[in-house]
């Protein structure tokens, strides 16, 4: 009906691992080694949940892909906000 459903933002590196489990399995780390505010999943998770609840890719963000529009999300989303609107584009 024109509606979002689900979002999965993750990546898959060189090696074929997925980033979502490799950042749950420890992977990544980025509170304990970075001092980030939660975990890479976490925040990618936040974003997502952004997406559903507004149905709307409008998020804005710096020049540096980052957002002060979605509280706990201090991770890049440009390419978030880039993928979502090719797949957009696509579902049209």
């Amino acid at each position: 009906n024109g509606f979002i459903a689900d979002v999965n933002w993750s990546a898959v590196n060189t090696e074929g691992q997925d980033k979502k489990t490799l950042d749950k399995e420890g992977g990544y780390q980025m509170v304990a080694r970075g001092g980030a505010i939660d975990e890479w999943y976490v925040q990618a998770q936040r974003i997502e949940h952004e997406l559903l609840r507004t149905q709307s890719i409008d998020i804005p963000y710096d020049d540096g892909g980052y957002t002060d529009a979605v509280s706990g999300v201090t991770i890049h989303i440009d390419d978030f906000v880039a993928l979502a609107e090719k797949a957009l584009e696509q579902a049209r």
